[in-house]
Parts: structure tokens; C-alpha cells; sequence
């Protein structure tokens, strides 16, 4: 799957073989900088295994024991209680270096360090430098990472562990660790809709060559 942000009277090309499309109207935004899911996220559903959060798509490579269907909504803590693999892709690009961060909560009374069950592989990245960081129960795997171009990571959660984010700040990595240490919220993607005063509609024109 590919994600793009596309404004105004832009012209997006398919790429060769796309089955499907599917255009979502955000209004008079633009695209975000911190990006990713959380367990409060509202994902909306491409297909029974693909969903566009914010900034980014994420797809279920595990057992996923649930009933979703085409434009159906699910909360992301719904998709990080039933998948133990997902496949986040982001569209933007992190030409600067940013911090990559996957938030776990304990899933028993006893978990094992959370570094040594918890696996990720990117794909059009390069991640270094992890760093934990352990606040109220939670804890946060803090790395920086470098892409430039549209970049994906693959997360494997064993069973100890439930994830709680997956989120990329577009700022430096001590930076970030010092906001978590410091606030123990842990909110970081702005995910709510935009409000406006009027309603907005978008127009697509749908051209299609031999």
C-alpha cells in the first residue's frame, strides 16, 4: 500500500497494477509532522487487514480475529489488542534525522525486559541508537531513524508485551526522551479533525489511458 498527500488542483498518477483508491477529503490542512498511532487513534479501515491512520498505513501481517470491513472504523487499540505484527508505512520522507518510538504496556504481571521481545526491521530507513524509556507502568523505545523517502517498519510484539504507539516525532531523539521523562501523558500524535466553519466537499476527475 502507498500513502501520499496530495493538495489543491494536484494530478496523482497511479502506480501500474493499483487495484484500489482510496481518496480521503482532511480539508484545508497541511500534511501532518508527527505521525504515526496510538491506542487512541481512529484508523479507517482500506481493506480486513489495511488501515490509514495518520500519516501513515499500517497493515496486519498476524492472526487478526476481527470482522472489518471496507471504510470501517477501528480504534487503535482495537488493532494493537488483536495483531501481533503490523507493517506501518509513513509518506513523508525524515531527510532530517527524527525519533522513531514504539510504546509498550505490560500484558502480564511480570513481563521480560520489553527490548529483548519486541522486534522491528524498516524498510527504506535507518534506525540507531535505541534508548528505553520507563515511566508510570509504560515504556518507550526511543531510536533515531533517517529516510529519504517514503519508509516503512515492520513491529513484532511477543506475548508479554502489548504495543501502545507507534509514532515518529520529526524532532531530535534527546528531545524527545526529555518530553517523555518529563510528561507522563505519552499523547503524541494530534489526531483529531480539523473543524470548519463550513462544510467542505472535494472534487476528483478520474482519467484512465490504455
Amino acid at each position: 500500500m502507498l500513502d501520499s498527500y496530495v493538495r489543491g488542483t494536484s494530478a496523482l498518477k497511479l502506480p501500474r497494477g493499483a487495484a484500489r483508491a482510496l481518496l480521503i477529503g482532511e480539508g484545508m490542512t497541511t500534511s501532518p509532522t508527527t505521525v504515526g498511532i496510538e491506542r487512541e487513534s481512529i484508523l479507517l479501515a482500506a481493506g480486513s487487514r489495511q488501515f490509514v491512520g495518520h500519516g501513515c498505513v499500517a497493515s496486519v501481517s498476524s492472526y487478526f480475529d476481527l470482522d472489518v470491513k471496507a471504510m470501517d472504523s477501528l480504534p487503535g487499540a482495537e488493532l494493537f489488542d488483536y495483531a501481533a505484527t503490523l507493517r506501518v508505512s509513513f509518506a513523508n520522507p525524515a531527510r532530517e534525522e527524527g525519533a522513531f518510538i514504539l510504546k509498550l504496556t505490560p500484558a502480564v504481571d511480570r513481563p521480560g525486559p520489553a527490548a529483548e521481545q519486541v522486534r522491528w526491521m524498516g524498510e527504506g530507513a535507518v534506525f540507531r541508537s535505541m534508548t528505553p524509556v520507563v515511566a508510570a507502568g509504560r515504556v518507550a523505545l526511543v531510536m533515531s531513524v533517517r529516510a529519504p523517502a517514503p519508509w516503512s517498519v515492520t513491529v513484532d510484539v511477543g506475548p508479554e508485551w502489548r504495543l501502545d504507539g507507534i509514532v515518529f516525532v520529526p524532532r531530535a531523539v534527546r528531545l524527545v526522551i526529555a518530553d517523555l521523562l518529563r510528561d507522563g501523558n505519552w499523547d503524541l500524535v494530534d489526531d483529531s479533525m480539523p473543524v470548519h466553519p463550513r462544510t467542505l466537499a472535494t472534487s476528483v476527475s478520474l482519467e484512465a489511458t490504455a
